[in-house]
């Protein structure tokens, strides 16, 4: 899911605090401002940024791993009524409000 910031269509904006800040390298800066780009609501999909960048898939999770660790993403393990795994939730934030990663976070 992605959270936005009140934008028009047809373009993204990006808080320069994000761009400046020197926590994030540049690809995951490049990751997020694609995720960023997204609507509202929009999943986070690994197979989706894999056909989107030429970075290979462990590229990419330590791209997330970094966004995770700054505050910008929180990953959720979602479980059925059953207790069963479902999958996991991606939250990406424009501003690093989310927290540390909590990969321990569990949703039904």
């Amino acid at each position: 899911m992605i959270l936005h910031k009140e934008h028009k269509h047809n373009f993204t904006m990006v808080d320069n605090d994000l761009l400046a800040d020197p926590r994030l390298s540049a690809k995951s800066k490049g990751i997020i401002c694609y995720l960023l780009s997204k609507p509202d609501g929009w999943n986070v999909v690994m197979r989706d940024l894999q056909n989107h960048f030429t970075d290979g898939e462990e590229s990419l999770r330590s791209g997330l791993k970094e966004l995770y660790a700054a505050g910008y993403a929180r990953v959720e393990t979602v479980m059925d009524d059953n207790g069963h795994f479902k999958g996991r939730k991606i939250t990406i934030s424009e501003t690093p409000n989310l927290g540390k990663a909590q990969f321990g976070e569990t949703t039904h």
